[in-house]
């Protein structure tokens, strides 16, 4: 049995991009748990260490039922790990995904996600990257919310660790400030979970597209369509609370946790007195604040022109691109694009302005832009590097057959060209 620091390691359950995860036992104190150790290749680069070592830091301070609790961090023999609680139960991406899960579980548990994020958030710690593979549901319905990952703590200590410019977390579940590389707050966690919640109840995510820069556009420009298979007597409210989470500017989106909490609560109050009434002689006790929210009753339309004439050029770009993309491009600088097909994988287009930016896929040199890669499905760490440039930043999901255009424009460092890079 292999050993880590004073921890036995048992089995693997999990991987991802950073790390890998195994079951593991602490003799010290006989207690199971679960040991999350940085990708060897991974621990040679000195952000993405401190992103990890960050990860542990920013969810060992914080104390709530519904976030995971970080036990340890520590190094032995050059590996970095976490040590932290070791969770019973089923991702939540499994559970939508096996369609397992009724409209009041659903509000159930976006009720105790948003809790601990409203925690969270008045800990001076934000997220960023809310999805349901991040949240566990164990066999008591009780939601933990795991990997703090890309967490960013609102100190000033850290406050130029993430730049404008950097895009962190998961397309699919991104705010349109992330997508816009603009700076985040405890509001973009809150926007994520209104994509997890009218996921959990319709089944489908309520922004989609066949590649990156259309799901970007359905992000920025779309509203919601309504959820219509739903009891009707929370119908109109549900929509309401989702249109209202899913805003396109923070400001007008929920702006805590608690907020957002306390509607859902109502939800369910208003639903049980409504079943309540169609029961002779049920009791017919008023739960607490039952009064009605007040809620916006249509859908803003209103997007400023500069924004929109933006999309439309990037959208004319970005078909331009795709319709290049199978030409087998070499990059203008560094090796061979991979070009072969039967990888099976998807294929990323790296394009940068200025060009020649390297590109890494998780801390591995791969070429230069502009570069069409062919990549095996999973999810990866990708980064642009140019002298002179702040260092572009994201993590992409990869899928069999899916064409990912990435069009970057770097930002010049401070000082480069007259222009603050801040």
């Amino acid at each position: 049995m292999d050993q880590l620091g004073r921890y036995l390691i048992q089995e693997e359950i999990g991987k991802g991009g950073m790390g890998i995860v195994y079951r593991a036992y602490d003799p010290d104190i006989d207690r199971s748990l679960a040991l999350k150790v940085l990708r060897p290749e991974r621990a040679v680069e000195w952000e993405v260490t401190q992103r990890f070592l960050r990860e542990a830091k920013a969810a060992g301070r914080l104390t709530h039922p519904n976030i995971v609790t970080i036990y340890d961090v520590g190094e032995d023999s050059g590996k970095i790990f976490i040590a932290m609680e070791f969770l019973k139960g089923n991702s939540l991406s499994k559970l939508i995904k096996e369609r397992r899960l009724t409209p009041d579980d659903s509000i159930r548990y976006a009720i105790q996600i948003a809790s601990a994020l409203n925690y969270a958030h008045e800990e001076g710690v934000v997220h960023r990257d809310i999805k349901p593979s991040n949240i566990i549901i164990t066999p008591e319905k009780v939601v933990k919310i795991t990997d703090f990952g890309i967490a960013r703590l609102q100190d000033v200590s850290l406050a130029e660790q993430t730049r404008t410019g950097q895009i962190l977390g998961t397309p699919s579940y991104m705010a349109p400030e992330q997508v816009q590389g603009k700076k985040v707050d405890g509001r973009a966690d809150l926007f994520s979970l209104g994509i997890i919640l009218y996921e959990m109840i319709a089944g489908k995510k309520p922004f989609r597209g066949d590649n990156i820069a259309t799901l970007f556009h359905s992000i920025l420009t779309q509203p919601p369509e309504p959820i219509e298979d739903v009891d009707s007597h929370i119908k109109q409210e549900l929509n309401e609370i989702l249109l209202k989470a899913l805003e396109k500017e923070p400001g007008k989106r929920y702006q805590t946790g608690l907020e957002f909490a306390r509607d859902l609560s109502r939800l369910l109050d208003k639903k049980k007195e409504n079943v309540e009434a169609d029961v002779p002689f049920a009791d017919k006790t008023i739960p607490v604040e039952s009064q009605p929210a007040t809620r916006k009753t249509g859908i803003r339309r209103t997007y400023v022109i500069g924004v929109l004439a933006v999309l439309l050029v990037g959208a004319i770009f970005f078909v331009s691109v795709m319709q290049r993309g199978g030409s087998g491009n070499r990059s203008e600088q560094g090796p061979p694009v991979v070009t072969e097909s039967k990888i099976k994988g998807g294929k990323v287009l790296f394009r940068s302005e200025p060009s020649g930016a390297e590109v890494l896929v998780d801390g591995k040199p791969r070429g230069r832009t502009p570069l069409d890669l062919y990549i095996v499905p999973g999810t990866y760490e990708v980064k642009l590097k140019k002298e002179g440039y702040l260092t572009w930043e994201a993590q992409i999901n990869v899928e069999r057959n899916q064409s990912i255009p990435l069009d970057v424009t770097l930002t010049p460092q401070q000082g480069t060209h007259g222009i603050s890079g801040g």
